[in-house]
């Protein structure tokens, strides 16, 4: 009955013990990448925010330079008239 148990029972839980700490690399290899895609993504966001502002601050200053054009066509328009 012995010869069971050392044939068949422990390669047996020695195979399901390989198999999972097998799983369990490839998992904390894919954890990994998945972390190492976050921060990529997390860095693209905050490059992205940051080229948002500049747009926003551009199109504050294009207003400000429409509406002093406007007021200069104004200005030109009564002085020839």
């Amino acid at each position: 009955m012995e010869w069971w148990f050392s044939v068949i029972v422990v390669p047996f839980v020695v195979y399901l013990f390989k198999s999972w700490l097998n799983s369990r690399k490839d998992m904390v290899n894919r954890i990994e990448a998945l972390e190492s895609k976050v921060i990529t993504a997390e860095i693209r966001i905050s490059e992205i925010r940051d080229d948002v502002e500049e747009i926003k601050e551009i199109r504050d200053v294009l207003t400000d330079v429409k509406l002093d054009i406007r007021e200069i066509k104004t200005f030109l328009n009564k002085k020839g008239a």
